[in-house]
């Protein structure tokens, strides 16, 4: 009867150990689906992207440059569309390849995304920050019936399987696409083993490429605000005074009164070093090239209908006119900016 009971427990353990082995395994191989899943979806929504850039460039693009609209910035439109297809195509290439490479696979794929990270933020950025100016223009066209009816004709007659209502259909890929990636990265990530040499390596991509995104839309941010300056100092005096009203009169009142509370010290000042070094530089190379207008403004006001070269003859920093030897000195570039000073040949 002993026997008996002591060979109950120990029964009763091995189910208990049994099953807790098959519920590693069948979670290990749902892990393993999943991740296969995962890494399918990258790949064939990838082949899909690049498919639908493809027709974007080379069918409605193309179209639409045929027919020669007035009023229609296709450059405007799509912006450097072409050089995200080139990096999109180089990329697609890489992820295709690494289908043969077994266990090896996601490594690979992880080493991909860093090598393209660079090429992908410098194509992106530059798409994205003029992505809204895109989405303008197609607000505007849609007001205007005659280019309406030519961007419609156009889509039903090089993509009707897509049944794209304008233009947006297709432009919004780019930025929907480069904000995926590390959610897609992410997907197969959290079906990766911690233990496995590859989680870490998918962990860097997915931070890398969250970088990118980041980096990216700090630069959009950067270009609105410079814009938005660029064209408040085109207003006219009438058109600033237009546009005050009660809303802004209160933010410029804050901002002064943080200024003022600033400089007394009340409140530390929040410092971009970052920020500050490209202002620096900015002011720099606008000094410069302000400076450079003067020396070319001054050099064709004293220059002859007909120059005659003289070999051998050089003059810096002013220019000098055959009609009574008078110099007008030019600015010399190097007090608005580091480098060396011009040489002006003379007529």
């Amino acid at each position: 009867m002993a026997s008996t009971h002591t060979e109950e427990p120990l029964a009763e353990d091995t189910a208990n150990h049994d099953a807790h082995i098959y519920e590693e395994v069948m979670l290990c191989e749902r892990m393993e689906h999943n991740q296969r899943l995962a890494v399918e979806e990258l790949i064939t929504t990838e082949a899909s992207y690049v498919h639908n850039l493809q027709l974007c460039l080379s069918d409605i693009r193309a179209h639409l440059q045929k027919k020669q609209l007035p009023g229609l910035d296709l450059e405007g439109l799509f912006s450097n569309i072409d050089d995200i297809l080139h990096v999109s195509r180089r990329f697609l290439r890489g992820l295709q390849d690494t289908a043969t490479q077994g266990h090896e696979q996601l490594l690979s794929i992880s080493t991909l995304f860093q090598e393209f990270k660079e090429e992908m933020e410098m194509v992106y950025k530059i798409y994205c920050a003029s992505y809204e100016h895109a989405l303008l223009l197609v607000e505007s066209y849609r007001k205007d019936p005659r280019l309406q009816e030519e961007i419609m004709d156009t889509l039903t007659a090089t993509v009707p399987h897509t049944s794209a209502s304008d233009l947006s259909f297709f432009l919004v890929m780019p930025v929907q696409r480069v904000t995926k990636y590390p959610l897609l990265l992410g997907k197969i990530l959290e079906n990766t083993p911690a233990s496995t040499s590859a989680h870490e390596a998918l962990a860097a991509a997915v931070r890398a490429m969250t970088q990118v995104n980041a980096n990216i839309n700090e630069y959009k941010r950067r270009r609105e605000v410079a814009t938005k300056y660029n064209k408040a100092e085109q207003l006219t005096l009438r058109d600033r005074f237009a546009r005050l009203n009660t809303h802004s009169i209160a933010k410029k009142t804050t901002r002064l009164s943080r200024l003022l509370m600033h400089e007394a010290g009340i409140v530390a000042k929040t410092e971009d070093k970052e920020y500050d070094e490209l202002e620096e530089k900015f002011q720099s190379v606008a000094s410069s090239v302000a400076a450079l207008k003067e020396n070319v403004a001054s050099y064709l006001q004293h220059l002859e209908v007909k120059p005659r070269l003289c070999a051998g003859s050089w003059s810096h920093p002013g220019l000098r006119t055959r009609s009574g030897g008078r110099r007008t000195p030019l600015r010399p570039l190097q007090t608005a900016a580091g480098g060396a000073q011009g040489f002006v040949f003379l007529s």
